[in-house]
C-alpha cells in the first residue's frame, strides 16, 4: 500500500514537471494559435446575432464568428474575404509569422448553441 502511495506521488510530481516544461517551452517558441472571442464576444440567440470578425491587432488572428455588437469594439474588425490583416498580424507577432496555424476557409457565421460559430 505504501508502495502505491509513492508511486502515484512520484507520477504526480513527475506530470507537474512535464506541464511546466511544456509551457516553459512553448514560451520560448512561441507557438501561436488563433485567437479566440470570449463568451460575451460570441454570445447569441439566433443567426442574424453573428458576423465574420477577425482581431488584425492580434498575433495569428483567423476569421471567428462574433455577435455583430461587438465588431468595432475591443480590437474586433468586420471581415470578407478581401480583409488584409498581413500589416497587422506581422507587428503583433513581432514580424514572425511563421509559427501561425493556418486560418480554415470561412464564408459565414451561424450561431450554434448560443454561441455564434465561422462556417465554411
Amino acid at each position: 500500500m505504501k508502495t502505491i502511495a509513492v508511486g502515484l506521488i512520484v507520477l504526480g510530481v513527475f506530470g507537474g514537471v512535464i506541464y511546466l516544461a511544456y509551457n516553459q517551452w512553448q514560451q520560448q517558441n512561441k507557438i501561436l494559435s488563433n485567437p479566440k472571442p470570449t463568451q460575451r464576444e460570441s454570445r447569441c440567440q439566433r443567426d442574424t446575432d453573428c458576423a465574420l470578425g477577425i482581431k488584425p491587432s492580434a498575433c495569428c488572428a483567423c476569421p471567428q464568428g462574433v455577435n455583430y455588437q461587438i465588431l468595432g469594439q475591443n480590437g474586433w474588425l468586420p471581415y470578407t474575404e478581401s480583409t488584409d490583416i498581413s500589416s497587422g498580424q506581422k507587428q503583433a507577432c513581432n514580424g514572425n509569422t511563421d509559427s501561425c496555424e493556418k486560418c480554415l476557409p470561412v464564408a459565414r457565421a451561424v450561431c450554434y448553441e448560443n454561441r455564434c460559430l465561422a462556417m465554411p
